[in-house]
């Protein structure tokens, strides 16, 4: 049996509210949804939090998932769309900066850091990316991990397109400088 036709039964089997199916369905996609919660929540417990509320529109939604599209990206952006819903609903995010076209950032080691980057673990990066101002993290992480355009970031949290790349741009100028930063420490 193939592993769509796996999904796709275990899918009815959800929408049937087959408890069984869905503890299935929880397991086989906690690491996946929860790697997802953790880029955006400033601790472990709004992390599970969110998890907690994005996997129970999953499961509310699973009769809308279309089963051309690849079952994993749909409960990926079903979880991203949660977490921008509740991002609206908890924060006043009205910080309108102005756009600064920084994209050429001069760093005199910027070889070593490329090279640290690749060496550098998930939990390390992560560490760094929680160190970001909370909307700045939030807008990065939508625009270089889940690759949303500015016009969609800009949309979804209701911020204008310059905003979006002011804060992209401001997240790379702050990791630069720790991965800088960190480089040189562990150069030591």
């Amino acid at each position: 049996m193939t592993e769509q036709l796996i999904n796709n039964e275990l899918i009815k089997s959800c929408i049937n509210q087959d408890r069984r199916a869905q503890n299935m369905l929880y397991k086989n996609s906690y690491a996946r949804l929860m790697n997802i919660c953790r880029r955006y929540a400033r601790n472990s417990e709004e992390a599970r939090e969110l998890f907690t509320i994005g996997f129970l529109k999953i499961l509310n939604n699973l009769e809308k998932y279309q089963s051309q599209m690849p079952f994993e990206s749909w409960i990926s952006r079903v979880m991203i769309n949660t977490i921008i819903d509740e991002h609206r609903k908890h924060l006043n995010f009205n910080q309108h900066h102005q756009f600064v076209d920084s994209d050429e950032l001069e760093f005199k080691n910027a070889a070593d850091i490329n090279e640290y980057e690749k060496q550098m673990n998930t939990e390390q990066a992560l560490s760094m990316l929680k160190q970001l101002p909370e909307a700045t993290r939030k807008v990065f992480s939508l625009f270089a991990i889940d690759e949303y355009t500015h016009k969609e970031i800009a949309a979804a949290l209701g911020i204008s397109e310059n905003t979006s790349k002011w804060h992209v741009s401001d997240a790379r100028k702050k990791l630069m400088k720790q991965l800088s930063t960190t480089f040189k420490t562990e150069q030591v």
